[in-house]
């Protein structure tokens, strides 16, 4: 099962994105405008999806902190024949939303969220996904960690070795 294969690359992309994260520099496209999967790119004030490479895409969403300031953080999408596992929510359910609608207009299924670890801003719109009906994987640890602070997460678990 890809799943499994790509869950292993998220956290390499993880340690990628970790260095980049300014705004890309691209135009937007509309979200009413269909696109396929090859051009897949899009832009609002809390959203951006920039696309990596062949069917791996970054989106980035806002946390507004007291500290920092707007901090943009990242996860990934990966696109293939038109279908797609979300790797960590943006930063709460109204970007969740707006991801999860942006994909719908444009055809793509989403199969899965998979939380790859334990912040807020990794799982702050999970609530959006799981009334869309779409499943969450995490590791056991972040299920029991999400627990902690009320956060449903529907009971699949990625099997470690």
């Amino acid at each position: 099962m890809w799943l499994s294969k790509i869950f292993i690359w998220v956290f390499i992309f993880q340690i990628f994105i970790s260095y980049n994260i300014s705004k890309p520099k691209f135009a937007a496209k509309s979200i009413e405008k269909q696109l396929d999967t090859s051009s897949l790119e899009y832009e609002s004030e809390n959203l951006i999806i920039h696309k990596i490479s062949n069917n791996v895409y970054q989106h980035i969403s806002y946390l507004d902190t007291q500290s920092f300031g707007r901090v943009g953080c990242n996860g990934m999408l990966v696109v293939k024949e038109q279908q797609a596992i979300i790797f960590d929510t943006p930063t709460n359910n109204e970007n969740s939303l707006e991801l999860i609608n942006f994909l719908v207009k444009n055809n793509i299924t989403i199969k899965a969220i998979v939380a790859t670890h334990f912040h807020s801003d990794f799982l702050g719109g999970l609530e959006v996904f799981h009334k869309n009906n779409i499943p969450s994987y995490a590791l056991y640890q972040t299920i029991e960690l999400a627990k902690k602070i009320n956060l449903p997460f529907l009971k699949m678990v990625l099997k470690t070795k």
